[in-house]
């Protein structure tokens, strides 16, 4: 399942905050478009790693999207606290 790829690498003010993304996304991995994309989700430090294959352009413009929509929640309430 190699036909598209998307990276995407988030730096945040410190590790706590990227741990607390991690453990946000992680109980929602692979459940978008799981038959047709797959993700997969890093922690090194301060910095989050998402990763994205897909079997086409569809599915992986949706996961992105998805995955995108949740990252932004998470950023905004990150904010709050």
């Amino acid at each position: 399942m190699n036909e598209f790829f998307f990276e995407l690498k988030l730096f945040f003010p410190d590790s706590e905050k990227a741990l607390i993304a991690f453990n946000s996304i992680k109980p929602e991995l692979n459940d978008f478009h799981q038959k047709r994309s797959k993700a997969e989700i890093k922690i090194n430090k301060n910095m989050f790693l998402l990763e994205i294959n897909a079997l086409d352009k569809t599915a992986l413009k949706a996961s992105v999207n998805a995955y995108l929509k949740q990252l932004n929640l998470i950023e905004e309430l990150l904010e709050v606290i």
